[in-house]
């Protein structure tokens, strides 16, 4: 992969997860204020809401990073025992159904944003609409199906260094 299209999907990658890192600091955030309004008999309207929503974005936009830096448990008791050709391999393997999966889970994730969109299914408090956090899950698995690409194409090698 040369170095242009590299260092945009390490561009995107380190926007998301510092866009999930935001993310999990408003989640903090709003539970903190919610719990303390609630001393005084108040609370956040729509705290559920928020929380929710902010979750999904939260996880879905860290995978990439996980990904690009090869954070994910890996089966090291078995793998250690492979030669380098039967680690590549295996993980070429594993790379490629990881693709698949991750290709699928975009698909059905964008389908059912544009059926919720269509239904205008919207949360229950504050009326936002549903269908943006399924079609932002499906872009970062887009994102998690390029990374796993960058890695076939470079094995050994992490996208991003922790």
């Amino acid at each position: 992969m040369s170095q242009l299209p590299r260092k945009a999907l390490t561009t995107l990658v380190l926007i998301m997860a510092s866009i999930s890192g935001a993310s999990l600091l408003a989640i903090i955030a709003v539970t903190g204020v919610d719990i303390l309004l609630r001393r005084f008999n108040l609370a956040v309207h729509g705290a559920i809401d928020i929380v929710e929503l902010l979750s999904a974005l939260c996880i879905s936009f860290a995978l990439p990073y996980t990904t690009a830096v090869k954070g994910h448990i890996a089966v090291e008791f078995l793998f250690r025992r492979f030669n380098r050709p039967a680690k590549l391999v295996s993980d070429s393997i594993t790379r490629s159904l990881g693709i698949l999966l991750f290709a699928a889970l975009s698909y059905f994730c964008f389908s059912h944003g544009y059926a919720m969109l269509q239904k205008k299914a919207v949360s229950l408090t504050l009326n936002i609409p549903r269908f943006w956090a399924y079609w932002q899950a499906g872009f970062a698995f887009a994102v998690v199906i390029l990374i796993k690409l960058y890695h076939l194409a470079n094995p050994g090698k992490e996208l991003i260094k922790p």
